[in-house]
């Protein structure tokens, strides 16, 4: 697994984790104890998880976990990132490169990087109806304004002179609420609970 960490090669990764876990569960049952290296495994392995944006899975791995093995130091680095991702603290997850607790942790931070990108593009595309490139390279936290015009690409950003306009869809777009209908259908639910009552 390892291995397939220092090659960044995500297939291997998750066959080597694959294969590896029901070792490890089978151990356990069997009361051997845990290997030294399980809770850097198991961390990789959920720091993957978190850059696949796979959230519900990320927590049941986490809640398989004995509670005094989340201390660890492998398994609370992942913990805090993922917490900090919850809470959108997004500058904290770009910073976590700088104190990670082991090498094999660098190449999901970069990668990691790029998912925090993607969702700060899909929260700025919905909360604004245009931004200038130079604001947006601060909130997308990339160095160049070459990196933003790049992601206004990919993500169908419109440039015009300095400024990125973001193309609402019919989903993002105002609704109207019935508010007659809701009004009429409330009240008849009131008498038809009177009725019963």
């Amino acid at each position: 697994m390892q291995v397939a960490v220092k090659n960044e090669d995500e297939e291997e990764f998750q066959r080597a984790f694959s294969m590896l876990q029901p070792v490890y569960s089978s151990a356990a049952e069997a009361g051997l104890g845990r290997s030294q290296h399980e809770n850097l495994l198991m961390a990789l392995h959920l720091m993957f998880l978190l850059v696949e944006n796979r959230t519900a899975e990320f927590h049941m791995e986490l809640e398989l976990l004995p509670a005094g093995v989340r201390q660890d130091k492998f398994l609370h680095y992942v913990i805090q990132v993922e917490q900090w991702m919850m809470d959108g603290a997004y500058s904290k997850v770009s910073e976590s490169s700088r104190s990670i607790p082991d090498p094999g942790f660098q190449w999901f931070v970069s990668m990691l990087a790029s998912t925090v990108c993607s969702e700060v593009a899909s929260c700025i595309e919905k909360a604004y109806p245009s931004l200038k490139v130079a604001d947006a390279k601060g909130l997308l936290m990339v160095p160049g304004e070459a990196d933003v015009l790049r992601i206004a690409e990919e993500r169908g950003w419109q440039v015009e002179d300095g400024v990125l306009r973001f193309q609402k869809d019919a989903e993002g777009a105002e609704q109207k609420i019935p508010a007659v209908e809701l009004i009429t259908n409330s009240l008849m639910y009131a008498r038809e609970l009177e009725r019963i009552v």
